[in-house]
C-alpha cells in the first residue's frame, strides 16, 4: 500500500494495519530562468505579487484574501491563477469592493507555462480552511510548486504543510482568516526583506529535497522485490 503523505499513511495503518509507503506527488526540479514579465500581466515592476494558483474553489481562503487587499499597505497585487466553482463569485466581490486594481484573475494557465508565472511572485498562498479531513491533511500541488519556484509561502496551520514550513523555515503560518489579520501578514512578509531573503535561501534547500528525482527512489523500492 502507498499513500501521498505521512498523515494519511498513519490513518490507513491504524485502520487496516498494513505497512504504508509514502510517495508524495512532488514536482520535478525546476530552475529559476524565464520568469514572466510583470508588464505582460498588467503589473508594474515596482509592485509585489501575492500569488494564488490552483483550483478556485470554496474554502480556499480566497474571499478573505481578496478582502484583505482593502487593508494592505504595501504596493502589492493579489494574482489568482486558475478557475473553479467560486471564480465568478470572487470576481463579483472584487467588483463590489472596487478592488480591480489590486486583484488580477488570469483564468487557467497552461501547465507548461505556469512555472514562469510562479517565478514572479513574492508570496505564495495556500490558506485552505480546516473544514474536512481532505483539507486538514492536504499537501497541495501549488504549495510544492511555490517551493520549486523559490517563493516564500503563507499557509494555514495544516499538519503536512506546517511540517515542511517548520522544517525548512520557508514562510509564515496564519492563525486566522480575518481579512485585516491577513493584510497584516501580507505587509509583514513583504516589508521584511531580510526574512524574505532567508526564506529564499532555505527554499533552495527545500526544492532540492522535495523533488520527484528523489521521491522516485522510494517508488522504485516498492517494485524491487518483483524485478
Amino acid at each position: 500500500f502507498r499513500s501521498v503523505n505521512s498523515s494519511i499513511a498513519k490513518i490507513y495503518h491504524e485502520e487496516y494495519g498494513n505497512e504504508i509507503t509514502v510517495i508524495r506527488n512532488v514536482p520535478v526540479t525546476k530552475d529559476h530562468s524565464g520568469p514572466k514579465k510583470k508588464s505582460e500581466c498588467g503589473i508594474s515592476e515596482d509592485q509585489k505579487i501575492i500569488l494564488y494558483q490552483g483550483a478556485v474553489n470554496v474554502d480556499r481562503g480566497l474571499e478573505e484574501a481578496i478582502r484583505a487587499m482593502e487593508y494592505v499597505k504595501s504596493n502589492a497585487v493579489l494574482l489568482i491563477i486558475g478557475t473553479g466553482d467560486v471564480l465568478e463569485k470572487l470576481k463579483q466581490l472584487v467588483s463590489e469592493r472596487n478592488l480591480s486594481t489590486k486583484v488580477i484573475f488570469t483564468g487557467q494557465v497552461p501547465f507548461q507555462q505556469l512555472h514562469s508565472w510562479s517565478l514572479m511572485a513574492d508570496i505564495g498562498l495556500s490558506v485552505e480552511k480546516d473544514v474536512s479531513l481532505n483539507y486538514h491533511y492536504c499537501l497541495p500541488n501549488k504549495f510544492l510548486d511555490y517551493i520549486q519556484a523559490g517563493v516564500p509561502v503563507l499557509i494555514s496551520p495544516l499538519p503536512e504543510m506546517q511540517a515542511i514550513v517548520d522544517k525548512y523555515n520557508i514562510g509564515a503560518i496564519i492563525s486566522s482568516h480575518d481579512p485585516v489579520y491577513l493584510a497584516g501578514k501580507f505587509d509583514e512578509m513583504l516589508g521584511n526583506t531580510g526574512k524574505i531573503a532567508l526564506f529564499r535561501e532555505n527554499l533552495a534547500i527545500a526544492a532540492s529535497e522535495l523533488c520527484w528525482e528523489k521521491e522516485i527512489l522510494e517508488f522504485h523500492k516498492i517494485f524491487e522485490p518483483y524485478a
